[in-house]
C-alpha cells in the first residue's frame, strides 16, 4: 500500500522535532562496507553506527577514569 504525500509530511514534521541529524561524509565505498557490517549484525546502517559510537563513548569514559586514577597516583 503507498504511503499518502499527507503522511509522509507528518513524519518528517515528526522527525524534524524528535531528533537530531548529523550529516556523515565517508569515502566513496566506505558507505557499502558500513551498509554490509550492518547487515551481517542484523541491523539497519542507523543502528549499526549508533551503536558503534556508544561503545566508543563508554571506552572513553572508562578510560578518563583509569588516568584520573593513575594521575591521583602519582602526585600522591
Amino acid at each position: 500500500m503507498a504511503v499518502s504525500e499527507a503522511r509522509k509530511r507528518a513524519t518528517y514534521k515528526y522527525i524534524a522535532k524528535s531528533y537530531d541529524r548529523i550529516v556523515l561524509n565517508l569515502p566513496r565505498g566506505e558507505r557499502d562496507e558500513i551498509k554490509k557490517a550492518a547487515e551481517e549484525a542484523g541491523e539497519s546502517v542507523n543502528a549499526y553506527i549508533k551503536r558503534a559510537i556508544s561503545a566508543q563513548m563508554q571506552r572513553e569514559r572508562k578510560n578518563e577514569g583509569t588516568d584520573e586514577e593513575q594521575r591521583g597516583k602519582i602526585s600522591d
